[in-house]
């Protein structure tokens, strides 16, 4: 039984790992892209607003999210936030 235990955590963090590596290869070619298609003359402000969108939103989402599930409970909460994501991507062309 100890082993199938180990077995699990092992795969979970392996999950995890490989899930953040994604995320960051994903990022670094975002900003490549953003960094190589933007004149110079704009790409400070270009990724300005970039960095305020994406760092600035996840505190704003928190508290969407965490006042929605206090008021519609959380599994509420967790299924209007994925259909909103899901709504998002589709307008974005995604």
């Amino acid at each position: 039984m100890r082993l199938i235990i180990e077995h699990s955590r092992t795969h979970r963090r392996l999950a995890r790992t490989g899930g953040a590596l994604i995320a960051a290869l994903d990022t670094a070619y975002a900003h490549r892209i953003t960094i190589l298609t933007t004149p110079e003359q704009l790409r400070g402000r270009v990724l300005s607003i970039n960095a305020l969108l994406t760092q600035g939103s996840t505190p704003l989402g928190g508290l969407f999210l965490g006042t929605l599930g206090q008021v519609a409970g959380v599994t509420t909460a967790i299924f209007v936030c994925a259909m909103l994501c899901l709504w998002l991507f589709c307008i974005a062309g995604g």
